[in-house]
């Protein structure tokens, strides 16, 4: 009988303990996925149409998985992944990019984009743009400034 109330005096003191453990993991979870949405948040405001996507719910165990997926705006106005998205908008998402990143270091740098032809609107950026473009009518390189 004593050692009974020994093991039922022992399983509620583990049993405490148990539901202590999973107060601190809950919190930690809770803690994480704050952080998680702040910091998403605090990169995301630096950009104007471009978005990322540096966290993703992982429904198996409720969990956070750490990603780092670049999202454009689609005509449609919704948000694409960047490898699902039209060439322009890549492009264009590729400059934006590089712009808030020379931004935050503090410099400015020559972008060059090939096979500019196929886009008809390239969005404007504080450093030197170099656009390639092919031209059947051109027989000789030719050189223009804006």
């Amino acid at each position: 009988m004593r050692l009974t109330t020994e093991l039922e005096d022992e399983e509620k003191a583990l049993g405490k303990k148990y539901e202590e453990a999973e107060r601190a993991l809950f919190l930690c979870e809770k803690f994480t996925r704050v952080k998680s949405a702040l910091l998403n948040d605090k990169i995301n405001e630096k950009f104007s149409t471009v978005r990322f996507q540096l966290f993703k719910q992982n429904i198996t165990n409720d969990g956070i998985d750490d990603i780092c997926d670049v999202l454009v705006p689609s005509d449609a106005g919704a948000f694409v992944p960047f490898g699902d998205a039209n060439k322009a908008a890549r492009l264009n998402a590729g400059i934006e990019i590089i712009g808030v990143l020379g931004k935050h270091y503090g410099i400015e740098l020559p972008i060059f984009v090939d096979n500019a032809e196929s886009v008809t609107r390239i969005i404007p950026t504080k450093g030197q743009l170099i656009r390639l473009v092919v031209s059947e009518s051109d027989q000789a390189l030719r050189l223009e400034t804006l």
